[in-house]
């Protein structure tokens, strides 16, 4: 049985190799389910989705994995341009220690491409103790201890029970096939049409421009943004509600996105009531307004408490 749900899970997951977005998760799964619900699966050939957000960010990959489970027909991501950037991460491996590393390399290579990290290893414990710095897939090995330009070098480095300082190089990630990037909010006027605004992040610069633009469009937003870092401003959902568009919230997606989990886990229905019960208690904790989508899911089972 967790043989089975090791290959669901794997089969919702958002994957990153060779620096590319691809797959599905069940961010996006929940995202796509939302949608439909709200009827944006008829016609989708013919609709236009906007993602607002980093690159670099995961939940991009699952705003645009999403739409495009959905037939969205165009894609548009608003994103800043982003160049390389380096980092260095320090390992120490004298215990021998697994690394933790899922790594390629072809043989005219001058470094090592993360395939992908996994959950323990001294790599992982790095990305839980050093947050900003954190190694993905998609991300190279480009120098560790002055050694640089060759694969086999690299290699051997990293299996010398030694501490070892890691170059960490990392390159703007490749978007999915057919999607548009624009640099700024306000060369969303370029676009006559949009169905969906996707917020993944919060943000408040530009708001002016996409005030006007959801003032005529209307579009449906999503907001997956929960909870909101301390000290961020309302920014773009605030002004999505001046302009009188249907929000989804994203407390509501994350609800789904619960379901979604325990449905690839067990294979089976999800207490739907139940976990919105715990996302208010959530909420509640957290001093912010209790989200109607989350008090008509829980129902009787928080009326109750």
């Amino acid at each position: 049985q967790q043989h089975r749900a090791a290959r669901r899970l794997r089969g919702l997951r958002s994957e990153v190799e060779d620096g590319s977005l691809t797959g599905h998760c069940c961010e996006a799964t929940s995202l796509k389910e939302l949608l439909d619900k709200r009827k944006l699966g008829l016609g989708a050939a013919g609709r236009v989705g906007l993602v607002i957000g980093s690159r670099s960010s995961t939940r991009v990959g699952g705003a645009l994995a999403g739409l495009s489970a959905l037939g969205f027909g165009r894609l548009v991501l608003i994103a800043p341009p982003e160049k390389p950037t380096e980092f260095q991460m320090t390992l120490d491996r004298c215990s021998g220690e697994s690394l933790g590393l899922q790594m390629a390399h072809k043989s005219s290579d001058t470094c090592l491409f993360v395939k992908s990290v996994e959950r323990e290893g001294l790599v992982a414990s790095w990305n839980k103790n050093n947050p900003g710095k954190e190694v993905t897939g998609g991300d190279r090995l480009v120098e560790i201890n002055g050694v640089s330009s060759s694969p086999s070098l690299l290699l051997e480095q990293l299996s010398c029970l030694q501490v070892m300082t890691v170059t960490v190089s990392r390159f703007p990630r490749t978007l999915p096939p057919g999607t548009e990037q624009l640099d700024d909010l306000a060369q969303m006027t370029r676009i006559s049409d949009i169905d969906v605004v996707v917020l993944t992040e919060p943000a408040a610069e530009g708001c002016d421009v996409l005030l006007n633009v959801l003032e005529k469009l209307k579009p449906i937003v999503v907001d997956m943004v929960w909870p909101k870092p301390e000290g961020s401003q309302p920014g773009l959902l605030e002004a999505a509600r001046k302009a009188d568009c249907q929000i989804v919230e994203a407390s509501e997606l994350l609800l789904n996105q619960a379901c979604a989990c325990l449905r690839a886990w067990t294979g089976k229905d999800t207490p739907r009531e139940l976990l919105a019960k715990v996302l208010l208690a959530e909420v509640t904790r957290l001093g912010e307004r209790p989200p109607k989508a989350l008090v008509e899911a829980a129902g009787q089972a928080w009326q109750g408490t």
